[in-house]
């Protein structure tokens, strides 16, 4: 038998998206962008790429955005 992998990407399995918060703030915290609950809101369901675009729109980050999606996904990456 062939092992099989399932990927997850809509959350019907596993509620990721306080992960993807906790990750958000991590990263954008130190940059000056402290995110509220109600901030996080405005963006959920956007594509990664999207959702710190408008984040860098909105608010003054010395940072370059791909790096900032880069480390977003590692920090939800670490979760055990």
């Amino acid at each position: 038998m062939q092992p099989i992998v399932l990927f997850d990407l809509d959350g019907l399995l596993i509620d990721s998206e306080p992960i993807w918060d906790a990750a958000k703030r991590e990263v954008f915290g130190p940059l000056g962008l402290h995110l509220t609950t109600e901030m996080q809101a405005a963006t959920r369901g956007l594509r990664q790429r999207d959702m710190v675009a408008y984040w860098f729109d909105r608010a003054t980050i010395q940072a370059d955005p791909d790096d900032v999606e880069q480390q977003i996904v590692a920090a939800v990456c670490r979760v055990p």
